[in-house]
């Protein structure tokens, strides 16, 4: 219906980070939600539904610098979410598996 949707998770810590995720976008691709739908929900969407898209949700100066940085094109295949390669949080490098 074009109604923009935002990710969220019901993991209440009972399984991994990546294994919740893993599930949410599964779920969205069988809501019919297109690859791109799915990265929107999980960035720009996400930082709109919670009033904090100056300063999350897009790749811009002056906006907090959370990154995941993965091997391969999740807007072909969003199984290269699962293939993380550096975390970075606030700018700084947290993981590097290169």
């Amino acid at each position: 219906s074009g109604a923009p949707v935002a990710f969220g998770t019901d993991n209440r810590g009972d399984r991994p980070v990546r294994v919740a995720l893993a599930a949410e976008i599964d779920s969205l691709l069988q809501a019919s939600l297109t690859p791109q739908q799915v990265l929107a929900a999980l960035t720009v969407n996400g930082a709109a539904y919670l009033g904090r898209s100056g300063e999350l949700g897009t790749i811009e100066v002056g906006k907090r610098a959370d990154l995941l940085l993965v091997e391969g094109d999740p807007l072909v295949d969003l199984d290269a979410l699962r293939n993380i390669m550096v975390v970075v949080k606030d700018g700084a490098l947290i993981v590097d598996y290169r």
